[in-house]
């Protein structure tokens, strides 16, 4: 049974009255109030028409609904008990403002929203309520966003004095943000109630747009996303919520479960999971940020993601993250990372599977794998500050990677201080069989902790055609050392042959912010051929490698390198290396640039060590083609000393040209090479030389050693390069010369002086100075003790004309056995002739005879004239007699044109006088003038002149018309000397009274008749001097006493004389 509805607008003043309404409302305004009543469903309902609540809250500015209708019990209402047991709402809007950020959401205003429910009266008051076609609009003034939702419709009831919303269905909510653009939308919200206080609530769809303003977008970047078919379980009681969701990217879905609850304080908690599946991960992923870390993804960025990922959120944050996710391609695309702003490493990408977590802005990298086309990387570790500067402390490994190329300075900038060696250094061909790398940033600086590699080869090429091969290198790493072990290095050059390195281990410390602050260690064993080895060294100058080779040279070096070095702020730079090996066939090269090599080294096998900047070398080999042995070493200076032993052969000296003085035989000898630096142009030989066996011909010296017969020789030969300078301390001796000299040479390799110290030979003795002003001009300074005019050491060496100035100065000047004394004198030689001489001979500082060259014309003979100041000084300087004193006079000596030989002579001395002359005295004997005996042993027989000459032919000297002339004595000579048989056949006439004599010899015609020849006089002996120079035999005409003179010139002939002969010995 139902009553049609009744108007009972009267009521409108009892609504109004009722407090715990008026309460919450300032204002209720009905228009009409109509009752149906329903018998056999015991309802009575009210329909209150359109109704306005105004100021219902200060924060819920509008509440509107075009019609209310309330439900009463009939029962309740017979017993005058009313209740109402439902208000049902339709096609009304409510309106919220708030100036708080999340007001919505937060607890306090949630719970005035629920006041009126929780109170116990107007829970008694309301029993149900139920919403149709309902919309909420709520605006936030603080930040201008607002959400628009719509309820189609929806109960709520009271179970045990609690709310029960149930079977409430959401068309579409919109969140719309700053500027008024959209950014969230729900579609279709279905909430329903089950038992156990479970509320089942099913989106349709949510979608996000423009969701990068409220998510922080360093790394990942949202424009549009789509969350579907999401199913969300919430239970009252517990707080616990189940969300399932598929999220749409791209037009791809993947699932997302939530599982947690809310806290006393509605704090969200709880685990959020997720599955992608063909996703395209990297297209919400801020490129530019990603970029910015070092990692240019390139084409790599179309692949597809496939893993899950796992939220643990406490109290509405993010506590953590875990994710398991493997990225694909369908092909290998090209990808970059730069570890400094221009410096890059590239690599070509498939695959990579990635574990890991993250927490308190920290990423705890588990597991990472990527399949590239050079190999496979594997790496973990942490991820520190992600969105400030990011710090990492990760651990990389490479399984069988494979580099082609790789650009030495552009990769690894590291090494600019040494950017000419390094420059456009490209690594090729690099086979990595695993290498584990540790690093991290600190201070912006990428550090690398630990490294560990296994190489089985790797290709460097550098500039100027260098290429170096290295197999089977194991190598260790961390921040301060480095440690590598290769067992084969091949350094290959086009033109040269390969060098090769066995067993080589390397230790190099390091900082890595002070990249010049080093230090190295390396040990290996190499074998190659020296001359490549160093042109390899010469490419590089930076390396300064050059002071420890030698030019020139060639043949096999193996050897034990290790080799130190040290490049510190606080510490001087220094470099060590240390080297032990064999050289096999070492040979010098026949010509460095043009020049010929002076040493020639042949078949050379030997030792070396280099240790603390020295060097040592010994060995056997043959030396310009005599076997020697080589002892070798280099100071720490750089400076060389060679030690050469040697059972030299005469040619093994042929490159000091007309300066290899051995003609013929062996020699032992000892040569020191010395030079001040390695790198400098000069060097010098110090040489000791045993010529027993040899034969020695000096040519400049006239000077001929037979073999067989001692002989020994030193000296220094110093060179410039290859040019010799100059010979230092030549000391030559033999049985019969001493030889001390410097010798200077010329550009030309030419002899420009000649410092003579000693020559002794023979009657040679002295000093001296030879200029080779011009190939044809030579001047030279003689001193000393003694030099042999008949017995000249320096001769003429070839056919060319030469003109000789000599200047000497000599305490004795000798001619053969003849001694003139001190001589100074100046000679001028053409082709070996005197063209000029002049020169003075002097006894105690006094001089005593001055000679002097005179040069003629063809028609006469040039002459030698000496003019005495002391005869009887002279002759006794020369070693004559010391029987004559005083004399002046003058000896003229002819000499032959061509050769010029002495011919004859002429000689005229005045007032000297004749003592204790045995000559003199044995004929005086003879002759029984023992008066004139007296005088000659006592003061002297004086003589007022001596005059006469000679004749010189082959060895032979004729003495013609010599006269003495003197007051008590005069007397004649004539005759012959052999000079070569030392003979004598002299006769003569002595005259005594010769003053008396002298005055009848002038009485014309009778002077002649009774003095005879002239200068013989009345009374005259004959005698005969016959023999050696040493003992001549002497024979006297004792008849020839008293015989007028022309009666001894007509009647006594020499042959049929009766002779009284006297001999010394038998007189004994």
């Amino acid at each position: 049974m139902s009553v049609k509805p009744l108007n009972v607008s009267y009521l409108k003043d009892y609504l109004k009255s009722k407090p715990y309404l008026t309460q919450h409302f300032d204002k209720i305004e009905l228009e009409k109030i109509q009752v149906k009543v329903n018998i056999l469903s015991n309802k009575i309902n009210l329909n209150l028409g359109q109704i306005s609540f105004k100021n219902f809250d200060k924060q819920i500015k509008k509440l509107v609904a075009d019609e209310i209708t309330i439900d009463i019990l009939f029962t309740d209402f017979l017993n005058d008990k009313i209740s109402i047991h439902a208000l049902n709402m339709s096609k009304g809007e409510v309106e919220v403002e708030t100036n708080k950020i999340g007001t919505v959401f937060n607890k306090r205003e949630i719970q005035n929203l629920t006041l009126l429910l929780s109170a116990e009266e107007k829970l008694d008051f309301f029993k149900k309520i139920t919403l149709q076609d309902f919309k909420v609009n709520v605006k936030n003034l603080s930040d201008n966003t607002n959400i628009v939702t719509e309820v189609k419709n929806g109960t709520i009831t009271l179970k045990n004095n609690k709310p029960i919303f149930n079977n409430f269905l959401i068309k579409n909510t919109i969140y719309s943000g700053i500027e008024k653009k959209e950014n969230l939308k729900i579609k279709s919200i279905l909430m329903s109630y089950t038992e156990n206080h479970d509320y089942l609530i099913t989106i349709e769809e949510v979608s996000f747009k423009g969701i990068e303003n409220y998510f922080n977008q360093d790394y990942f970047y949202f424009d549009f996303v789509k969350v579907k078919d999401c199913k969300i379980k919430f239970n009252t009681k517990t707080k616990k919520i189940n969300l399932r969701s598929k999220i749409e990217q791209n037009n791809n879905l993947f699932p997302l479960d939530f599982d947690g609850f809310l806290d006393k304080n509605l704090k969200l908690n709880g685990q959020l999971v997720g599955e992608l599946s063909e996703t395209k991960i990297f297209k919400i992923l801020n490129k530019e940020k990603i970029i910015g870390l070092g990692l240019d993804m390139k084409n790599a960025s179309n692949g597809n993601a496939n893993g899950n990922f796992l939220f643990n959120i406490s109290k509405n944050k993010i506590e953590n993250l875990d994710f398991d996710l493997r990225y694909s391609l369908k092909k290998f695309n090209p990808i970059s990372f730069a570890f400094k702003k221009d410096k890059r490493i590239e690599a070509t990408l498939k695959e990579f599977y990635i574990l890991g977590k993250y927490e308190n802005n920290q990423v705890k990298l588990l597991d990472f794998t990527a399949s590239l086309k050079e190999g496979r990387v594997s790496a973990y570790g942490n991820l520190e500050s992600l969105v400030d500067k990011i710090k990492f402390e990760l651990v990389f490994t490479l399984h069988n990677f494979v580099f082609e190329n790789f650009n030495f300075q552009d990769n690894l900038g590291v090494l600019d201080n040494y950017k000419n060696i390094f420059h456009n250094t490209k690594i090729k061909n690099i086979l990595l069989d695993n290498l584990v790398l540790e690093i991290s940033n600190k201070e912006g600086d990428i550090v690398m902790n630990s490294l560990f590699c296994k190489l089985k080869k790797m290709d460097l090429y550098f500039p100027q055609d260098l290429i170096v091969n290295l197999e089977s290198v194991e190598m260790t790493a961390d921040d301060k050392v480095l440690k590598a072990n290769s067992q084969k290095i091949i350094i290959k050059h086009k033109t040269l042959k390969n060098a090769e390195f066995q067993k080589t281990r390397l230790s190099l410390s390091y900082n890595l912010k002070k990249i010049n602050n080093y230090e190295l260690s390396l040990n290996s064993q190499i074998s190659s051929q020296y001359k490549n080895l160093r042109k390899i060294a010469g490419l590089y100058n930076e390396l300064q490698l050059d002071e420890y080779f030698f030019d020139g040279l060639d043949g096999i070096l193996e050897a034990n390198i290790n080799f130190n070095a040290q490049n510190k702020d606080n510490k001087k730079k220094f470099y060590e290396l240390k080297l032990t090996g064999e050289l096999s066939d070492f040979f010098t090269q026949k010509e460095v640039g043009s020049e010929s090599i002076p040493l020639k080294l042949e078949e050379f096998n030997g030792s070396f060590a280099v240790e603390d900047n020295k060097i040592k070398l010994e060995g056997n080999g043959i030396l310009n083609g005599s076997e020697a042995k080589l002892i070798l070493d280099v100071d720490e200076k750089n400076s060389l000393r060679a030690k050469i032993i040697s059972d030299a052969k005469h040619n093994s000296f042929s490159f000091l040209n007309n300066y290899n003085f051995l003609t013929q035989g062996n020699s032992k000898i000892e040569m020191l090479v010395t030079k001040e630096k390695i790198s400098d142009d000069d060097w010098k030989v110090l040489f000791k030389s045993n010529l027993f066996k040899n034969e020695v011909t000096i040519d400049f010296l006239s000077h001929q050693k037979n073999s067989n017969t001692n002989g020994q020789m030193e000296g220094e030969f110093f060179f410039k390069g290859l040019d010799l300078l100059k010979v230092k301390n030549l000391q030559y001796a033999t049985d019969d010369i001493l030889l001390s000299l410097d010798m200077y040479f010329n550009g030309s390799g030419d002899i420009s002086n000649i410092d003579l110290h000693q020559f002794i030979s023979a009657n040679n003795n002295f000093k001296g100075n030879i200029k080779f002003l011009t190939s044809n001009k030579k001047e030279i300074k003689i001193r000393g003790y003694s030099f042999d005019f008949k017995d000249i050491p320096m001769q003429k060496e070839d056919n060319n004309s030469t003109f000789i100035k000599v200047d000497i100065d000599i305490d004795n000047l000798l001619f053969g056995e003849n001694n003139f004394g001190r001589a100074i004198c100046n000679v001028d030689l053409y082709d070996e002739k005197i063209e000029s001489l002049s020169g003075k001979l002097i006894n105690n500082s006094i001089v005593h005879t001055n000679f002097v060259f005179r040069e003629y014309d063809k028609k006469q003979n040039d002459v030698i004239e000496f003019i005495f100041d002391d005869f009887g000084l002279f002759l006794k300087t020369v070693g004559v007699t010391d029987d004559f004193s005083n004399g002046k006079g003058i000896l003229t000596l002819t000499l032959k044109d061509d050769t010029q030989e002495i011919i004859n002579g002429f000689y005229d001395i005045k007032s000297f006088s004749i003592k204790n002359a045995s000559f003199l005295a044995r004929i005086l004997q003879l002759a029984s003038f023992t008066e004139l005996l007296e005088i000659l042993g006592n003061e002297g027989i004086p003589f007022s002149k001596l005059s006469g000459k000679f004749d010189k032919k082959n060895n032979v000297l004729k003495v013609n018309n010599t006269k003495f002339e003197g007051l008590s004595l005069g007397a004649t000579v004539k005759g012959s000397l052999n000079l070569e048989s030392k003979n004598i056949d002299l006769e003569g006439v002595l005259v005594p009274a010769y003053a008396i004599n002298s005055i009848i010899n002038k009485i014309p015609v009778i002077g002649d008749i009774v003095t005879g020849i002239e200068g013989e006089g009345i009374i005259g002996v004959e005698y005969k001097a016959l023999g050696s120079f040493e003992n001549p035999n002497y024979l006297i005409n004792p008849l020839s006493l008293f015989t007028p003179g022309i009666l001894r010139n007509l009647f006594t002939p020499t042959d049929k004389k009766e002779d009284t002969e006297v001999n010394d010995d038998a007189k004994k």
